[in-house]
Order: C-alpha cells, then structure tokens, then sequence
C-alpha cells in the first residue's frame, strides 16, 4: 500500500499561509471518514449547480474551497 504525504518545507508554508492545519488520520477512523465524506458531499453539490448554472466549474470549485 502506497502512503501519501505532504511533508514538504513547500507544503508546510502554504498550509500556513492559506491558514489550515494538515492532519495524518488513519485511514479507517469512522468519525474522520465521516467528516471527508461530508465535505466531499457537499463538494459535488456545489459542483452540480455550477453545471446547471452553466458556470465554470473549476472557478466555482476555488470559490467553494476557499469559503469553506
């Protein structure tokens, strides 16, 4: 199994500078799941009401992302 990891000093600056703490979480920790398929949830709404708003979807996408 592949484990991915940002640890880079890169990384580590734009966390900081965009204001979010990088968290390690296992895998199958039920609560953290929880809370990724939540967002991912709402992630895919906002996607599909720029689809039918017919805005670009990738703008929208930035925009929910950095509101969130």
């Amino acid at each position: 199994m592949v484990e991915w990891r940002f640890n880079s000093d890169k990384f580590k600056k734009f966390a900081q500078y965009s204001g979010f703490k990088n968290r390690h979480i296992t895998p199958y920790w039920p609560r953290a799941n929880g809370k990724a398929e939540r967002f991912m949830r709402t992630l895919k709404k906002s996607l599909q009401i720029a689809d039918v708003q017919t805005k670009n979807w990738k703008q929208e996408m930035y925009t929910f992302l950095h509101a969130y």
